[in-house]
C-alpha cells in the first residue's frame, strides 16, 4: 500500500511539473507568471523587433532578437547602436540563464520574456501560468488581451501582425513593439 501511495505521489508530481516550469516572473507586487513551454506551432520561429519602453521618468529604445526552439527560448536585447544589453535563455530544465542585464533599472529582462509569452502564446497556455490575474478578451479590440485582478485592469496587450502595444496601468509604463523581421530557423 505504501509503495502504491509513493508511486501515485511521484506520478502526480511529474504531471504537475509538465505544466509548471517553476520559473515565476513577478508582473507587479501581487501577481506573477510562470513561464510556459514553447507551443509546437512556434517552434523554429525567430524575430527581430524594435521596442520603445516609456516609463514616467524615461524612454528607452532597444532591439530584441528572439529564437523559439522546441525546448528553449533565446533572447538578446541590443541598444540602437548594437551594444548587447542582455542575453537570456530559458528552458524548463534549467530555468532562466541571464548573461548580463544592463537594461533600464526599472525594466527587468526576465519581465520582457514574460510579456513576450503573454502577447504571443495561446490564451489557454497563458492561463496555466498566471497567478492572481485572469484574462479578458476585449470586445472592442479583436486582438487585445486585458489582464485583470478582480475587476481592476492591471495591464493590456494588443497584438497585431507586425506590432504590439503593452500598457501597464498599475505601474505606469508602456512598451511599443514593432516587428522588423520574422523568419524560421533550423533546430
Amino acid at each position: 500500500m505504501k509503495l502504491l501511495l509513493l508511486i501515485a505521489a511521484m506520478l502526480l508530481n511529474a504531471c504537475s511539473n509538465l505544466h509548471n516550469p517553476n520559473t515565476p516572473i513577478f508582473l507587479d507586487k501581487h501577481s506573477q507568471f510562470n513561464l510556459q513551454p514553447v507551443p509546437k506551432t512556434l517552434w523554429g520561429h525567430a524575430s527581430l523587433q524594435k521596442l520603445m519602453i516609456t516609463t514616467p521618468q524615461d524612454k528607452h529604445e532597444l532591439l530584441l532578437q528572439t529564437e523559439l526552439l522546441p525546448n528553449q527560448i533565446n533572447m538578446v536585447g541590443l541598444s540602437a547602436a548594437g551594444l548587447v544589453l542582455f542575453k537570456l535563455s530559458w528552458s524548463q530544465e534549467q530555468g532562466i540563464q541571464l548573461k548580463s542585464n544592463i537594461l533600464a533599472k526599472d525594466i527587468d529582462a526576465r519581465v520582457m520574456l514574460a510579456y513576450y509569452q503573454l502577447a504571443n502564446w495561446p490564451i489557454q497556455e497563458i492561463q496555466l501560468g498566471l497567478q492572481n490575474l485572469h484574462i479578458n478578451l476585449s470586445t472592442n479590440h479583436q486582438h487585445r488581451r486585458d489582464f485583470m485582478r478582480g475587476n481592476a485592469l492591471i495591464f493590456s496587450m494588443e497584438h497585431n501582425t507586425n506590432s504590439s502595444l503593452m500598457n501597464h496601468y498599475l505601474d505606469g509604463y508602456q512598451i511599443k513593439i514593432e516587428t522588423i523581421k520574422q523568419g524560421k530557423i533550423q533546430y
